[in-house]
C-alpha cells in the first residue's frame, strides 16, 4: 500500500511539473506578442517591460532579445540596447539578427570597426541580408574602399527584384482588399525603379495598376 501512495505522489509530482512547464511557455509566449503588438503600435516604452519579461521567463528565447534591443534603440538606449545583443550573442554566437542590430547601432554611433566586425558575422550567416549589406556597403563609400563598396552594393542590387516582388503581391492583397490607396503606394515603388527592374516584374505592375482607374477605384 506504502508504495503504491509512493508511485502515485510521484505521478502527481511529474504531472504538476509538465503543467507549470506548460503555463509558463503560454505565458512568457504572451508576453512576447503583447511586447509585439505594442512594439507595431510604435509604444516602445509600454513594449519593452513585456520583452524583458518573456527574458526573464525564457532566457533561451532569442527574438525577445533583438526586440528590446530594437525598443533601446529607438529609444535612444543605445548603450542598453548593445548590452542586451551582447548577453543573447554570449548565448547564440550566431544569431544573424542579433549580429545585425550591433552592427547597425554601431554603424549609428559611427564606430565603423565594430560596425563592420557585426555587419559582416550577419552576412557570413546569411549572405543576401541587403540591410546589413547595404551599411556595410555605406562604411566602404565612406572610406573609400570603393571596391568593397561595389561588392556589397551590388549584392543589394541583386535582390532588388525580389524586393519589387513583394511589393507586388502587397498591391495585389490591397487590391483585393479595395484598399486602392495603399495600393497605389506599393505600385509607385516599381514605377519609381523600374530602370532597374526586370521586365516580367514591371509587366505584372502594369497588369495590376489596370485594375485601378484613376479615381481609385477598381475596373
Amino acid at each position: 500500500m506504502t508504495k503504491n501512495i509512493f508511485i502515485f505522489c510521484i505521478i502527481i509530482s511529474t504531472l504538476l511539473s509538465v503543467l507549470a512547464g506548460c503555463s509558463d511557455e503560454k505565458s512568457y509566449i504572451e508576453y512576447y506578442e503583447k511586447g509585439k503588438s505594442l512594439y507595431s503600435s510604435q509604444k516602445l516604452e509600454e513594449a519593452l517591460p513585456y520583452f524583458e519579461k518573456t527574458i526573464m521567463l525564457n532566457r533561451k528565447f532569442k527574438q525577445a532579445y533583438v526586440m528590446a534591443a530594437k525598443c533601446y534603440f529607438y529609444l535612444n538606449r543605445e548603450s542598453n540596447a548593445l548590452d542586451i545583443l551582447e548577453k543573447v550573442l554570449k548565448l547564440y554566437p550566431d544569431y544573424t539578427d542579433a549580429n545585425f542590430w550591433s552592427g547597425k547601432i554601431y554603424y549609428f554611433l559611427k564606430e565603423y570597426n565594430h560596425a563592420k566586425e557585426y555587419l559582416h558575422a550577419a552576412v557570413d550567416e546569411a549572405s543576401n541580408y541587403i540591410d546589413a549589406r547595404y551599411l556595410l556597403g555605406d562604411i566602404y563609400l565612406q572610406e573609400r574602399a570603393y571596391e568593397k563598396a561595389l561588392l556589397n552594393f551590388n549584392v543589394v542590387e541583386a535582390n532588388f527584384d525580389v524586393i519589387a516582388l513583394s511589393k507586388l503581391k502587397k498591391g495585389e492583397i490591397y487590391i483585393y482588399s479595395k484598399q486602392y490607396e495603399n495600393a497605389l503606394g506599393e505600385l509607385l515603388f516599381i514605377e519609381q525603379n523600374k530602370d532597374s527592374l526586370d521586365y516580367s516584374v514591371l509587366n505584372e505592375a502594369y497588369n495590376l495598376l489596370s485594375k485601378i482607374n484613376v479615381k481609385g477605384e477598381n475596373k
